[in-house]
């Protein structure tokens, strides 16, 4: 897809949708909690609270796998982005960074096993993997994925973009109702 076709798409999938916080570029401390902030002033009216604290804690997860994990590629027009709306009564959350794509194979695997997944299952892979993994150098432990989906109660829509012959940009959407 090139970029016209991904602008379109995006252009037709968010008319008429209350757009919450969009953002592109560093992802640093100060713009976290200016981001989160955002959201919740945004989401005041929400009256569900059980939704609105889903909302934020998927944003989150999202940001720290941006932080923990984007590729050490840097160019300016592709740093990282997020974006937060509300289509209806279900609010979108969306990221996209770039990625070594050395490590594209293992992260779609953990995806789809993840998307395979019903709700107790999934329970239980986090279980699990909570008890196997060690925390990497990068502070994660490989459960922010498994947080998403289980925050989120969807399954997690993933797409990978080469850039070039070592970094691709990794997009993903996941929905909250």
């Amino acid at each position: 897809m090139d970029n016209l076709e991904f602008i379109q798409k995006y252009h037709c999938l968010l008319m008429g949708q209350k757009i919450i916080v969009a953002y592109g570029g560093e992802i640093k401390n100060g713009v976290v909690s200016n981001v989160l902030s955002i959201i919740d002033n945004s989401m005041v009216a929400e009256t569900n609270l059980s939704l609105k604290r889903r909302v934020l804690q998927v944003v989150v997860e999202c940001i720290q796998n941006i932080e923990r994990h984007a590729s050490e590629f840097i160019d300016p027009e592709n740093k990282a982005s997020f974006l937060v709306f509300k289509k209806e009564n279900d609010y979108l959350v969306s990221f996209c960074n770039s990625i070594h794509n050395e490590n594209i194979s293992g992260l779609k695997e953990k995806m789809d096993k993840i998307n395979s997944l019903n709700k107790e299952e999934l329970g239980e892979f986090y279980k699990t993997s909570l008890r196997n993994n060690t925390i990497s150098d990068k502070g994660g432990a490989g459960l922010g994925l498994i947080e998403i989906s289980r925050k989120s109660g969807s399954k997690i829509n993933y797409l990978f973009e080469p850039i070039n012959n070592e970094n691709s940009s990794f997009s993903l959407m996941v929905k909250i109702s």
